[in-house]
């Protein structure tokens, strides 16, 4: 995936990094 990255004023760049993952599910089921 593509990300914008802030690297100061009048300096944003555009990177490929990894997708995103779910490390834990805090959703609860009652």
């Amino acid at each position: 995936m593509r990300a914008l990255t802030y690297h100061g004023c009048h300096d944003v760049r555009v990177h490929s990094v990894p997708d995103p993952t779910i490390l834990e599910d805090d959703h609860r089921r009652d």
